[in-house]
C-alpha cells in the first residue's frame, strides 16, 4: 500500500530526477546537435535525457552509495554540470524533399486513422492494465527483484540471480536502472509498467523520424509509426510488464536516426548521438550483440559507396564503437568483476562459462529450423501469426521494398537501409534462444519475437520511402492495404479484452492531443505533460491499492498480509513460466524482504542443491523466516528437506509451497 504521505514524497523525488535530467538532456542537445529540431530534436533530447537518468541512478550504484538522498544529490550534479555549458544557437538543416503528390491527401487521411487507432487502443490498454499487479515472467523473475536487491544492497557489484540455471545476473541492466528511477522513490512497483509504455511511444516516434529522414512524406511516416505500433509483440513488452525492451529498440533506432542524420549535415554531433544512443541500447539487452554491428557496418559500407576516404569512415566507426562501449560497456566491466568473463555465461576466448544446460537444450535459433517445415507449420507460424500479425509480417518485407525501389530509382541512402534491414532479420534468425525450446518443439519461440523489434522498425522505415515513390493511386492502393493491416494487427492484440467504445474513445483522445500538440508551445506541452503524468501516477496508486497477488496463489497471499516487510525469505526448487512469479511478491508490496534463492553458485552460475546435508546446512546458516518452494512438475525434494530441518508447512498450492522455521524450544 502506497499512502498519501509516501506517495506525495515519492512523487517529489522522482520529479527532481527527471527534472534534472530532462534539463541536462535539454542542455546537451542544444550542445551536441543543435540543427536538430521536431522528430529529430524530441529523439535528440530523449536519448540525452536518459543517458542523464542513467547516470543519476547509476553513479551512486557503481559506488555502493546508491539511496534517495544520493540519487538527489547526483540528479542536482547532473543539473548543475548541464547549467555550466551554454547552448549553441541552433542551426537548423533542412530536411531531404519530401513532397506530397498528387493522391496523398488520401493517404494522410488513412495514416490519421492508423495513427489514431494504434495510440487509442494503446492508450485504452494500459488504462486497463495499469491497475493490475505485473505478472510478466521476466518482470518478477529478475527484472523488478534486481531492482529491490540493488535497493536493499546499495551496490551493483554483485551477482543478483533469482532462479538456478540462468544468468540474469550477468544481463546488461540499463534498462533496470530505469526501472529503478520510478521504483526507488516509493520503494514500490507500482509505475513500473509506465517506463517501458513511455519508451514504446518513444520508438514508434523514433520510426517516423527515421522515415522522414529518408525523404519520406510525413503520412507516410506516421502510417509507417502507426503499423509498427501495431505489432502485437510490441504493445505486449511496451504494456504488459516491466519489460525493457522498448527501450533497447527506441534507444537503436535514436542510433540508426542520427547516423543516417550524418550522411547528410557531417556533423560531429551526430556521430557523438549516434555513438550515445547505440550505448544505452548495448547496456539494455544482450541482443544488441547482433543487431548494432549489422547497423553500423552497413552504415561503414554506405559511407564507403558514397566514396568518403576509408580513413576518415574508419575513424568515424572508432569514434561511434569507442561512444557506445563507454556508455553501454559498465556491465560488461561488472561480469569481468564478478563473474571473470564479460559475456558470461558466453564463452569467449581466454574467459570461461561453465556449462549451460538450459542453452545447450533450449537455445536453438530460427536457422536451426530453417528447412523444417513441420517446426514451422507445428510451432513457429502460429506463434508467429499471434505475436506478429500483418504488421509483422509486413514490416518483415520492408527492406526488400526499399532495395527494389532504391534500385528502381538509383538511390544509396534508402538501399543501405534496406540492406540493414535484411541484415537485422538474418541477426534475429541466428540469435540465441530465437526458437526458445526443446529440439523439435520450439514452444517458446514467441517468448523470442521481441528479438525482432530492431529489423522492423527499420524495415518500417525502408517500406513508407518505397511506398511514397509509387505512382499516385498505387500508393494510395498501397496505405489502404496497410491501413487494413494495422486494423489487422490491433485486433489481434487487442480484441475482445477491450471494447471497441473504449477503442474509439481513446482514439478520440489522441487525435486530439495529436492535433493540439501541432498548435502549443512545447514548453505548455511539457507542463502539461507533467501534470498529466503526476495524475496518472495517483490513479495508479489508487487503483492497485489493496490489489495483490493473492488471486495468483495463496502463498503469495499470505506473504503479503502476514510477512509484507522485515522478513528473511529463501527460494527453492523450480517454478513454471507460465504462473505467477514468487520472486518479486517474496519481497512484499514495499520490498521490505530481504530475499536470495537457497542455492549454490558454481563457477559464477547459481545451481540447485542435490544434497540434502548442504541444503539444510544452507538453512541452519541463512535462518530463513519463510521459504517458498517452487513446486514444478511435482513435489520438490528441498520441501521434505526443509521439513526434516525443521521448517513447518504453512501453505501451499500446486505450484508453491510456503514453509516457516519453527521457533527453537
Amino acid at each position: 500500500m502506497v499512502t498519501p504521505g509516501v506517495f506525495a514524497g515519492g512523487i517529489v523525488l522522482l520529479a527532481v530526477a527527471l527534472g534534472c535530467a530532462a534539463y541536462a538532456g535539454w542542455v546537451a542537445w542544444q550542445r551536441v546537435v543543435p540543427g536538430a529540431t521536431g522528430l529529430d530534436g524530441f529523439v535528440a533530447w530523449a536519448v540525452l535525457a536518459t543517458a542523464a537518468l542513467i547516470a543519476e541512478h547509476l553513479v551512486p550504484l557503481a559506488l555502493g552509495l546508491l539511496s534517495r538522498p544520493a540519487v538527489v544529490a547526483a540528479s542536482l550534479a547532473v543539473a548543475a554540470l548541464a547549467r555550466w555549458q551554454r547552448p549553441r544557437t541552433p542551426r537548423p538543416a533542412p530536411l531531404p524533399p519530401a513532397t506530397d503528390e498528387p493522391g496523398s491527401r488520401a493517404v494522410r487521411v488513412v495514416a490519421a486513422i492508423a495513427v489514431a487507432l494504434a495510440g487509442g487502443a494503446a492508450l485504452a490498454y494500459l488504462r486497463q492494465q495499469a491497475g493490475q499487479p505485473i505478472v510478466s515472467s521476466d518482470a518478477l523473475n529478475f527484472q523488478l527483484p534486481q531492482v529491490a536487491r540493488w535497493i536493499d544492497s546499495g551496490s551493483m557489484w554483485q551477482l543478483d540471480q533469482f532462479f538456478p540455471d540462468y544468468s540474469n545476473a550477468t544481463y546488461p541492466q540499463h534498462g533496470n536502472v530505469l526501472l529503478l528511477a520510478v521504483v526507488l522513490p516509493f520503494h514500490s512497483a507500482f509505475l513500473a509498467r509506465l517506463v517501458p509504455a513511455a519508451y514504446g511511444v518513444a520508438a514508434c516516434l523514433a520510426v517516423a523520424a527515421g522515415a522522414r529522414e529518408l525523404g519520406t512524406p510525413r503520412a507516410w511516416a506516421a502510417l509507417a509509426a502507426a503499423l509498427f505500433a501495431a505489432i502485437p509483440v510490441l504493445a505486449k513488452v511496451a504494456i504488459d510488464g516491466a519489460n525493457t525492451d522498448t527501450p533497447m529498440t527506441f534507444a537503436f533506432m535514436a542510433g540508426a536516426l542520427f547516423l543516417l542524420r550524418h550522411r547528410r549535415t557531417h556533423a560531429r554531433g551526430d556521430l557523438v548521438l549516434a555513438g550515445v544512443a547505440l550505448g544505452i541500447a548495448l547496456g539494455t539487452k544482450w541482443y544488441a550483440l547482433t543487431t548494432l554491428p549489422p547497423l553500423v557496418a552497413v552504415w561503414a559500407l554506405a559511407r564507403l559507396a558514397a566514396r568518403t576516404p576509408w580513413r576518415r569512415v574508419a575513424a568515424e566507426t572508432a569514434a561511434v564503437t569507442a561512444v557506445a562501449v563507454l556508455v553501454g560497456g559498465i556491465w560488461l566491466v561488472r561480469n569481468t568483476v564478478e563473474a571473470s568473463n564479460p559475456l558470461f555465461p558466453q564463452p569467449l576466448g581466454p574467459f570461461p562459462a561453465p556449462p549451460d544446460p538450459i542453452r545447450a537444450a533450449a537455445g536453438w535459433n530460427l536457422a536451426h529450423y530453417l528447412f523444417d517445415g513441420e517446426v514451422w507449420r507445428r510451432y513457429l507460424l502460429p506463434q508467429f501469426d499471434a505475436f506478429f500479425a500483418a504488421p509483422g509480417y509486413v514490416l518483415f518485407a520492408g527492406g526488400l521494398a526499399a532495395i527494389a525501389a532504391a534500385a528502381w530509382r538509383r538511390a544509396l541512402v534508402p538501399a543501405a537501409a534496406g540492406l540493414a534491414a535484411l541484415a537485422l532479420v538474418a541477426g534475429y534468425g541466428v540469435v540465441t534462444y530465437g526458437a526458445f525450446g526443446p529440439e523439435g518443439a520450439p514452444v517458446l519461440a514467441f517468448a523470442s519475437t521481441r528479438y525482432a523489434l530492431p529489423a522492423l522498425a527499420v524495415g518500417a522505415c525502408g517500406l513508407a520511402w518505397a511506398a511514397s515513390r509509387l505512382p499516385s493511386p498505387a500508393q494510395v492502393v498501397i496505405a489502404s492495404a496497410l491501413g487494413v493491416a494495422v486494423l489487422q494487427g490491433l485486433r489481434a492484440e487487442y480484441r475482445p479484452g477491450l471494447p471497441l467504445w473504449q477503442i474509439a474513445a481513446a482514439a478520440s483522445i489522441v487525435a486530439a492531443a495529436v492535433a493540439v500538440s501541432r498548435r502549443v508551445p512545447p514548453r505548455v506541452l511539457a507542463g502539461a505533460a507533467l501534470v498529466l503524468a503526476v495524475a496518472g501516477a495517483g490513479i495508479t496508486a489508487n487503483r492497485l491499492d489493496g490489489r495483490s497477488y493473492a488471486a495468483a496463489d495463496p502463498v503469495l497471499g499470505w506473504i503479503d498480509a502476514r510477512a509484507p516487510s522485515g522478513h528473511r525469505v529463501g527460494l527453492a526448487g523450480i517454478w513454471g513460466v507460465s504462473g505467477v512469479s514468487p520472486v518479486l511478491p517474496a519481497f512484499g508490496p514495499r520490498l521490505g524482504n530481504r530475499v536470495e534463492y537457497a542455492g549454490p553458485f558454481v563457477a559464477h552460475m547459481l545451481r540447485r542443491y542435490d544434497d540434502p546435508a548442504r541444503f539444510t546446512a544452507r538453512l541452519r546458516a541463512r535462518r530463513y523466516d519463510l521459504l517458498v518452494v517452487g513446486r514444478g512438475h511435482g513435489v520438490a525434494p528441498e520441501e521434505a528437506w526443509a521439513r526434516a530441518a525443521g521448517y513447518a508447512p504453512v501453505v501451499s498450492s500446486p505450484g508453491l509451497a510456503l514453509l516457516r522455521r519453527r521457533a527453537p524450544g
